[in-house]
């Protein structure tokens, strides 16, 4: 979940770095970018699981549905699409490189290692905190036979995205010799039949937007300093996002990809546009650089907040007859859900529990092949560079 920017070393360990090597900045804009993604999933999850569904009726009350609106629908379908972009184009490097480079294999690990731990976490909790609880607030197991299938096929949840990942990278560094356009037509094809079946966009139908990151990687950040690609990629997906909502549900899913793919450029120079001002940029970039706990412990608690507004929906309802509140309270919400996944990061891994969130040392040094991580300093001007050794610190 976290990953050097794209252009990192490859190969075998390199040699000492000249003293006049000037060491390669990371940018400030795309860690936004990926923060600004990782809590509109939080938003989501936290607006359409706990607080929405005890707002009451929305009837006279237009400002609440256009926010309910604006993020059940609208942010819902594009937050994942655009996470997913930017991560492929941040883990281009190691899908170029292919499966003999250390990096890319301690990827595909990191990944796989991660959704297994947390699956279990959340089934566990399910288990003990909500057993028997319709929906389900941590995970989808009833069974072992649904253990497996969500071991399989992740579809519930937000470890599906993580799942999605590891096998990327895996499949897109065994197809580097096949000509880009093959692959995306094959994963549209692939997507579009399992969107059907399942009825949902979760899991495979999500892979080609990782795709067209890592195959766009190239070409990103000039088409982000170009208003005139901004501009006709602005114009692009509004098309197809209109398209979305008036043509039938079986041919949505192909005009979500033409939508979503330029949308994820237009979100890139919005980002960093946004980063000129402080104040938006530092806050925004701190939790880019840090999405990984967020991503996977904010569940839980999400999960906690829905137990808990099951058991007191009176006391929710009536702050959420106020307008004001009814909007307020899902972000503010979110924020405390964030800020309470970072510090349970921080003291899990001060616990000694960084097992949680990336593989033991000894299987990692086995995979990566003698790659050492990357690691940061800060210049004279008090800027944050890194300085890679050849190893992302996880996967993307």
């Amino acid at each position: 979940m976290t990953s050097a920017a794209p252009g990192a070393a490859q190969g075998s360990p390199p040699p000492p770095a000249a003293p006049s090597a000037a060491p390669r900045e990371r940018m400030a804009w795309v860690d936004m970018a990926r923060g600004f993604c990782v809590v509109a999933v939080v938003l989501v999850h936290v607006g359409v699981f706990h607080a929405f569904p005890l707002a009451g009726d929305l009837e006279g009350r237009p400002l609440v549905k256009a926010w309910v609106v604006f993020n059940s629908a609208l942010l819902a379908e594009l937050r994942m699409p655009l996470l997913l972009f930017v991560s492929g184009w941040l883990a281009s490097t190691k899908v170029r490189a292919g499966l003999g480079n250390g990096r890319t294999r301690l990827a595909v690990l990191t990944n796989l290692h991660i959704y297994l731990v947390w699956t279990l976490i959340y089934v566990a909790m399910e288990l003990l905190l909500a057993p028997g609880a319709s929906p389900q607030v941590f995970s989808d197991v009833d069974s072992f036979g649904g253990f497996v299938r969500e071991l399989l096929y992740p579809q519930f949840g937000p470890l599906w995205f993580v799942a999605v990942l590891a096998a990327s990278i895996a499949v897109l560094s065994l197809l580097r010799g096949v000509p880009p356009p093959l692959v995306l037509l094959g994963l549209v094809v692939a997507g579009w039949v399992v969107e059907r079946a399942t009825e949902t966009p979760v899991g495979l139908p999500r892979a080609v937007f990782f795709a067209a990151g890592v195959y766009l990687a190239p070409q990103v950040r000039r088409y982000v300093d170009s208003r005139r690609v901004v501009g006709w990629s602005a114009a692009a997906a509004a098309v197809f996002g209109a398209a979305m909502l008036l043509l039938p549900p079986l041919l949505r899913y192909p005009a979500s990809v033409l939508a979503c793919v330029p949308l994820s450029i237009v979100f890139l120079a919005l980002a960093k546009f946004l980063c000129r001002w402080r104040a938006i940029e530092a806050p925004a970039a701190w939790i880019g650089r840090r999405t990984l706990g967020v991503y996977v412990i904010h569940w839980p608690l999400a999960g906690l907040l829905v137990i808990w507004g099951s058991q007191h929906p009176a006391l929710v309802a009536r702050w959420e007859s106020n307008d004001l509140v009814a909007i307020a309270y899902p972000v503010v919400a979110t924020a405390v859900v964030v800020a309470l996944s970072l510090g349970l990061e921080a003291l899990l891994k001060r616990a000694g529990l960084g097992i949680l969130f990336e593989p033991p040392r000894r299987l990692r040094e086995a995979v990566a092949g003698g790659y050492r991580p990357a690691t940061r300093r800060r210049t004279e001007a008090g800027t944050s560079v890194r300085v890679d050794h050849g190893e992302a610190a996880g996967s993307t």
